[in-house]
């Protein structure tokens, strides 16, 4: 289920990407090794001349890589930022980007000009706040790069509920936005936040695991060789000496001692879930793919089926007219508004996107129409990816 939601998040963020990238008539695709950009109707726009391409397009400006060395295109205008860079990150709202140049990162504007140098030697991004190292050390920054959680730890994890994970001489505490120890580094492996409101954590101590409290309160004592969570459902599986169980956050047993791993369904009512989330998007695009016996179909808002499960696999539509199907091995794609199914004789994979249908046939990749006639015969090595 986690996968589930997680899949649904990013078909949404590369959907919205995708659209930016459709309006300015620029669809990053493959040929003969390099990378370009192609308009819906497959003409080049910007001829195939890069040796790689981020395709999952947030914003206007499009990471793209020569010789080893990064840069960034305009989508808008086109206008390019010369690949120079070891790595970079994506522009935010305020149009500036992490670039990282002879080992240490800075910000650039969207014309390429640097609007501040640091000596930080690498970065990870969170919602919150995030992780820069200096000096072989991890601290914390805010949307300026000024440190604010000195850099001091050997590892850090991300901000939950105003508290995170660190690593300082071996061992494992958690610190709160200010940098204070609101739980001292006495742990081997803090393992994660857990629950729906992830008040409990996972820790490792002498080689065991348990749970406390966000104040350091111990709710299970390390005990567990394993411990696999289900925040969604306040369950885990915990495991020891060759024995599963279903656990509770308090630490309370659900099922009694297993020797395979359990199964979760009686414990925790994913079906409902789904069924809801489902729905949600039904609501809103007009149709949404649900299982039934393992086979696919759609329903309306209300649940219902208005096409009987019966496709191996099946996408969303989300706010296209067409959606991938795939049915006793064949490739194809069904039509909202008919119901319509189309499946090519040897259709190897199916990508849709506001209503652009790419096909892959003998290993390349073509657009067709909405009855499978060829617009532009298969001849990319790629398009940009769902």
């Amino acid at each position: 289920m986690k996968i589930k939601y997680l899949l649904i998040v990013i078909l949404l963020i590369v959907s919205a990407g995708f659209c930016a990238a459709q309006n300015g008539l620029m669809i990053p695709a493959g040929f003969n090794g390099k990378c370009g950009f192609i308009d819906q109707n497959g003409d080049w726009v910007i001829s195939p001349q890069y040796d790689e391409i981020n395709s999952l397009i947030l914003d206007d400006m499009i990471q793209v890589k020569v010789n080893g060395k990064w840069g960034f295109i305009s989508i808008a205008d086109k206008t390019v930022i010369t690949p120079q860079y070891e790595e970079v990150l994506f522009f935010d709202d305020n149009g500036t980007a992490p670039v990282k140049l002879n080992g240490k990162w800075r910000l650039i504007d969207k014309t390429g000009k640097t609007v501040r140098e640091t000596q930080i030697e690498d970065i990870k991004l969170s919602y919150y706040l995030s992780k820069a190292k200096l000096n072989g050390k991890w601290g914390y920054i805010d949307t300026n790069y000024n440190f604010v959680i000195e850099p001091q730890y050997e590892e850090v994890g991300d901000f939950e509920n105003n508290c995170a994970p660190v690593k300082t001489n071996g061992k494992y505490g958690i610190i709160n936005t200010k940098g204070e120890f609101v739980i001292e580094p006495k742990y081997e492996e803090i393992k994660g936040f857990w629950g729906r409101d992830s008040s409990s954590i996972i820790v490792k101590l002498n080689g065991k695991y348990g749970f406390i409290g966000k104040t350091g309160k111990t709710i299970v004592e390390p005990q567990y060789d394993e411990v696999d969570e289900y925040s969604l459902c306040n369950i885990a599986i915990v495991s020891q000496n060759g024995k599963y169980w279903i656990v509770d956050k308090s630490g309370t047993k659900l099922t009694k001692p297993l020797s395979g791993i359990p199964l979760i369904d009686s414990f925790c009512n994913l079906e409902d879930t789904e069924n809801e989330i489902e729905k949600n998007i039904a609501a809103r695009y007009g149709l949404a793919v649900m299982t039934k016996k393992n086979k696919y179909g759609y329903i309306d808002s209300t649940g219902s089926f208005v096409i009987k499960p019966q496709f191996d696999y099946a996408s969303d539509f989300f706010d296209n007219d067409f959606a991938e199907v795939l049915y006793k091995g064949k490739h194809g794609w069904l039509n909202k508004k008919t119901y319509e199914c189309v499946y090519g004789p040897k259709y190897e994979g199916i990508i849709i996107n506001k209503n652009i249908i790419f096909v892959k046939e003998n290993n390349k990749w073509g657009i067709a129409d909405e009855k499978g006639n060829f617009i532009v015969e298969p001849k990319f090595d790629w398009v940009v990816m769902k």
